[in-house]
C-alpha cells in the first residue's frame, strides 16, 4: 500500500500540465517516487486531467492468488489512458440501482484476477481547492 499513498500525493500535488485544448499525453506526465505517470484529456471533459487504470499493486496472479496484496515495483512508465479491467464477478439479469440508474460503474471492458487498478481525475487548472475524483473499484457484498 505505501506504492498507492506515494503514487496517490504525487498526482494529487502536481501543477496544471495542458492546456483546454490539448487532447494527448504528451504534457501529462507525473512523476511519483514509484515511476512515471502518464495521462490524458479527454476532448469531451477538457478541464479534467485523467489518470486511468494505474496499477496498485502487484498482479495477484500465480503464486500472489490467495497471497496479501504485494507493493508495486518500479518499472516503466504507466499509461494510465484506459482502463484495467474489471475484477471476476458473477454477472445477473435482476435490475439493481446499477443498471438504472448509475451504469458508468458497470463493467465496461474485459474482466481478470489481475485487477487492482485505482482511477484519478483531477482539475485541469491551477485553481487551489477543486476536487480530485478517486475511484478504487472495489467489490460487491
Amino acid at each position: 500500500m505505501m506504492y498507492f499513498s506515494l503514487l496517490l500525493s504525487g498526482l494529487i500535488a502536481v501543477s496544471p500540465f495542458a492546456s483546454a485544448s490539448t487532447c494527448t499525453t504528451d504534457n501529462l506526465v507525473i512523476k511519483t517516487s514509484s515511476g512515471e505517470v502518464h495521462g490524458f484529456i479527454n476532448n469531451t471533459a477538457p478541464d479534467v486531467r485523467q489518470f486511468l487504470g494505474i496499477p496498485y499493486a502487484e498482479a495477484p496472479v500465480g503464486d500472489l492468488r490467495f497471497a496479501p496484496p504485494q507493493t508495486k515495483k518500479r518499472g516503466a512508465a504507466i499509461n494510465a489512458t484506459y482502463y484495467g479491467a474489471s475484477c471476476m464477478q458473477q454477472t445477473s439479469t435482476a435490475k439493481t440501482i446499477y443498471t438504472e440508474y448509475d451504469r458508468e460503474f458497470l463493467i465496461n471492458g474485459p474482466t481478470s484476477e489481475d485487477c487492482l487498478f485505482v482511477h484519478v481525475w483531477a482539475p485541469n487548472n491551477a485553481q487551489k481547492g477543486l476536487p480530485v475524483f478517486l475511484y478504487i473499484p472495489g467489490r460487491s457484498l
